[in-house]
């Protein structure tokens, strides 16, 4: 049997490997070839910002793309080991060191690098006699760096900094390519660095997950040539497991490509894939859930509890107060059935959406968690046993808050926070300050926490009948027909539950692909709909400011980006119209 082609853990620096993002790749380019201007990539871990950083730095791309590779350097520098110690100094040896050796064959900027190299220090005059050479040389310098927010929370990197590496972007021939899990603006040490015009340079991208086109190409193409095919039921696990985030997809497509390997019978393989998986995001969902400020995980809290009762299926008037909260059919939330747990919610969706953590329809304009085992994990990290009772007790003695609470809420929540893990006396605290939605929030808690073991059996049910689910049409016959069905059971919020769908009849490849061409023309006109509202409401703002070209640059990047991708979806609609 073949290498297993599915890996996780390190980058994609192969373009034959590397799948979608062609949207993101054309904002950078489109930027670099009209005015050579800068750009920031923005998306949580383990989303790809570092392979799209290298592929974009690839001459394959660079040739594709219309840019010179002997004119046009991209110079890679991770920044994620960049420690307190580190100073401007030290940064500029490290970038100039690695510029040196992509313009080896120019003798006279070789020689700018080394004499800077040579002095204690290299301040901005020498930088700056090292760019114009390079501008008379009509040579283009393109800093790819990673994880640059170890550099603007380093307090070594004042305004100083950040102003003279401005002033060398915005007068000589160098662009910055940057990657962040947030807004570069919002990850600084000072006022004074986050005030800097420094970041006004950028065009933000914001990289999120895959689309259901760029899942389902990454699993058919790696499988290309192995002798493997993943079945429906295996399929149905491993979105429930990863939704479209690429790396939780590489991650479980892994162990199951794995197992198969191994040559375990359909059962077993799935259980393989379910166990292997879950030991793997522990780690994942533990980061995402401390780097998530109080809000976020309030609503995270909300969506995962949520979640949960319903898929239990015991929600009567006599065990569930959910009769009074009615939500959204189909196991998803609106914001308005979010606000009634949580005031903020429409706040703070929007920071989970681009974080990847939340999927809307946009259909209902309702929302879910992109993960069925998220919800499963923030369940278990909320509870808590008896030895935190005394924590809880301390903290209801000491907490202001508390002794603000009236009596009846108080009594709920000494019942609620018997349950709860005692790190979690911050978020609890946090959202009981939300006064209009005490009561429900309480409610929620306390339903989930005298239910919790009842959870757990659900899920041990939920699991089993994964592993019996019979098995009927491998991926490989009619791919884009079979995503489709499993993404409308998704779309339907079977997710977790893992029904099997009927063996389609003989001969019915070409329906399939009619039936993906429906949907995916459906989907893209939704699309140029919301696309085309979005785009004229960011025009009428910057008629505001007298003309577009007068409105702030960020404004003007975001109005460019709507457009290019308005453009490209009427484009992707013409040839799916064609083809139907």
């Amino acid at each position: 049997m073949s290498i297993n082609p599915f890996s996780y853990g390190k980058p994609i620096d192969d373009p034959a490997r590397f799948i979608g993002r062609r949207r993101e790749i054309e904002q950078v380019y489109s930027r670099l070839l009209s005015a050579f201007e800068s750009s920031s990539i923005v998306g949580e871990r383990r989303t790809g910002k570092t392979s799209l950083l290298k592929i974009l730095g690839h001459p394959e791309t660079q040739t594709k793309l219309g840019l010179d590779p002997k004119k046009y350097s991209f110079i890679y520098q991770d920044f994620l080991f960049l420690d307190e110690n580190t100073t401007p100094s030290r940064f500029w040896q490290r970038v100039l060191k690695a510029m040196r050796r992509t313009v080896a064959e120019n003798a006279n900027v070789v020689a700018e690098i080394d004499f800077a190299l040579k002095a204690e220090t290299i301040d901005n005059y020498a930088l700056d006699d090292i760019f114009t050479l390079i501008d008379e040389e009509s040579l283009y310098i393109v800093l790819l760096l990673d994880e640059f927010e170890q550099v603007t929370r380093n307090k070594n990197f004042d305004s100083d900094f950040f102003g003279g590496l401005r002033a060398l972007a915005i007068h000589h021939n160098l662009a910055l390519i940057t990657s962040s899990r947030q807004d570069l603006v919002q990850l600084t040490h000072s006022e004074q660095v986050r005030s800097s015009p420094f970041f006004n340079i950028f065009a933000t991208i914001n990289l999120r997950n895959f689309s259901e086109q760029d899942a389902t190409e990454l699993i058919d193409r790696y499988l290309a040539g192995t002798g493997v095919r993943f079945l429906l039921s295996e399929l149905n696990v491993i979105f429930a497991i990863a939704g479209y985030n690429p790396y939780f997809l590489q991650m479980a497509c892994h162990h199951l490509f794995s197992a198969h390997q191994q040559g375990l019978d359909d059962a077993a393989r799935r259980r393989y894939l379910a166990d292997e998986a879950r030991r793997d995001i522990d780690t994942l969902f533990k980061d995402v859930w401390t780097s998530s400020p109080p809000a976020q995980q309030i609503l995270l809290t909300v969506m995962a509890l949520r979640e949960l009762e319903r898929k239990s299926g015991k929600n009567t008037p006599a065990q569930s107060f959910s009769t009074a909260f009615v939500g959204t059919p189909g196991g998803e939330d609106t914001i308005a059935d979010l606000e009634r747990f949580y005031a903020r919610a429409s706040q703070v969706i929007g920071d989970l959406e681009n974080r990847g953590l939340v999927i809307k329809n946009p259909e209902t304009s309702s929302y879910h968690l992109f993960s069925t085992e998220m919800c499963e994990w923030i369940a278990d990290e909320i509870v808590g046993d008896s030895a935190d009772l005394r924590a809880w007790r301390e903290w209801q003695k000491d907490e202001t808050m508390v002794g603000k609470l009236s009596v009846n809420i108080k009594d709920m929540l000494a019942q609620v926070v018997d349950g709860l893990n005692a790190e979690y006396k911050s978020t609890l605290g946090n959202w009981l300050l939300e006064r209009s939605t005490q009561m429900a929030a309480l409610l929620l808690m306390q339903t989930f926490v005298s239910r919790y073991e009842q959870y757990k059996e659900t899920r041990t049910e939920r699991d089993a009948a994964a592993t019996m689910a019979v098995d009927h049409a491998p991926v490989g016959d009619t791919p884009k027909g079979v995503f489709a069905l499993v993404k409308n059971r998704l779309d339907d919020r079977q997710r977790g539950v893992f029904s099997i769908p009927t063996k389609p009849p003989a001969g019915a490849g070409e329906g399939l692909d009619q039936e993906y061409r429906d949907v995916q023309i459906s989907g893209i006109k939704r699309q140029l709909i919301d696309q085309t509202r979005n785009l004229n409401k960011l025009l009428e703002e910057a008629a505001s400011y007298g003309s577009r070209t007068s409105a702030p640059l960020k404004l003007q990047n975001e109005i460019e980006s709507i457009e290019t991708n308005i453009e490209e979806l009427k484009e992707q609609l013409a040839e799916l119209e064609e083809g139907a």
